[in-house]
């Protein structure tokens, strides 16, 4: 692993996970994200700690060996001078996939930041497929926004190499539960790069409900049957409630159905998946959407231009009533309250004399006043 003792500041503490942190740094006078190990997790004289130590630099060497533009980019491995703890340093992308859902102010989102958002996903995992990579973990927590609400897939700290052997049994996967397939919860988990391609059905439904994934129990018991005998229950009738607020004649339903099959091999691949989503960019639902956000964009700058320019012109009504004094050195500028004088309510320079004696230039009036109670 390569890595380096430079120096960075830390400047606040972005989001925890199973066994990371991540930070904003600064680093050779630039920002970036820096996720490190949970101090108790990495302790290199306790060989308990060794698998996440092992997990952690696995995912250093996997995101060092990623490169694409839907991918959260590597940048550098670096060791604490003060805790000898790696540290992962990354581009530093938006707030999650989760946040944007929760914060953004258009309810639903308009379609064509649906389907964009929804390419750079199905992007992502054809490319991390092609490359023999599963995520394992993709959720909205793990997909991070980036200029003109677009995203990039991150987190590669539960990914797995593809197997060979399809059929080979792997670990528990360990991502979020109510993203998880059938497959995840055989014993022992059996799955493939069609795991991620569940997680996407999930997420693209979270997308255009704005709802966090909540699916009913995967066994409910079976009337008439005797206590204890329970069904097994498909995963489209676990999510129901969800799906049933998407309209049917929403673009993406469709895609997320396919997804969402119980049997992988009805799941389609992230490819095919890709090719589907970018079609949908050429009918007119997507035209339309786009075009709306263009004029509602416009219209919102164009009502920003007419608040500048009226406050500037205010401000240069201001400025002909109560013209702007050159002051000299040694010079102030206050508001004079002199009973009786031409000076009174004006704002005019003052020389100073003696620290607290002022003279008016205009009034050429000499007196001694009060710092405080002449400022305003």
């Amino acid at each position: 692993m390569a890595s380096s003792r430079a120096p960075y500041e830390e400047v606040k503490k972005l989001g925890v996970g199973s066994y990371g942190e991540v930070y904003l740094i600064k680093y050779h006078k630039k920002e970036y994200a820096a996720k490190v190990l949970h101090r108790l997790l990495f302790d290199p004289h306790d060989p308990g700690t060794a698998t996440y130590a092992d997990k952690f630099r696995a995912e250093c060497e996997r995101l060092k060996s990623l490169s694409h533009d839907c991918v959260v980019k590597y940048v550098q491995t670096i060791i604490r001078s003060d805790t000898n703890f790696p540290v992962l340093i990354m581009e530093l992308c938006g707030e999650s996939l989760t946040t944007f859902l929760e914060h953004s102010p258009t309810k639903p989102l308009p379609y064509h930041v649906e389907l964009n958002i929804s390419i750079d996903v199905g992007r992502a995992l054809e490319y991390l497929h092609e490359n023999s990579v599963i995520h394992r973990d993709l959720s909205s927590n793990n997909v991070l926004m980036v200029a003109g609400n677009r995203v990039k897939v991150s987190d590669f700290g539960m990914s797995k190499l593809d197997s060979v052997n399809p059929n080979r049994s792997l670990t528990i996967c360990p991502g979020n539960v109510n993203y998880m397939s059938p497959q995840t919860f055989s014993n022992p988990p059996q799955y493939t790069t069609k795991l991620d391609i569940f997680f996407f059905g999930v997420l693209s439904v979270q997308i255009v409900t704005r709802q966090e994934p909540n699916p009913t129990d995967r066994h409910q018991p079976i009337p008439h049957q005797s206590p204890g005998v329970c069904r097994e229950v498909p995963e489209v009738e676990r999510r129901a409630a969800q799906l049933e607020t998407i309209a049917d004649d929403h673009p993406l339903k469709p895609v997320s159905l396919k997804c969402l099959t119980d049997e992988e091999e009805g799941r389609p691949t992230a490819a095919s998946l890709v090719q589907t989503l970018k079609s949908l960019r050429g009918e007119e639902k997507y035209t339309q959407s786009y075009e709306k956000e263009l004029h509602r964009s416009h219209a919102h700058k164009e009502r920003e231009r007419e608040k500048r320019m009226e406050k500037s012109h205010r401000s240069r009504h201001r400025s002909r009533r109560h013209p702007r004094v050159q002051l000299l050195p040694n010079e102030i500028k206050l508001k004079l309250l002199v009973v009786g004088q031409s000076g009174v309510g004006k704002t005019c320079a003052l020389r100073v004399y003696n620290g607290e004696e002022f003279a008016c230039q205009e009034c050429t009036v000499g007196i001694v006043l009060d710092r405080r109670s002449t400022m305003h």
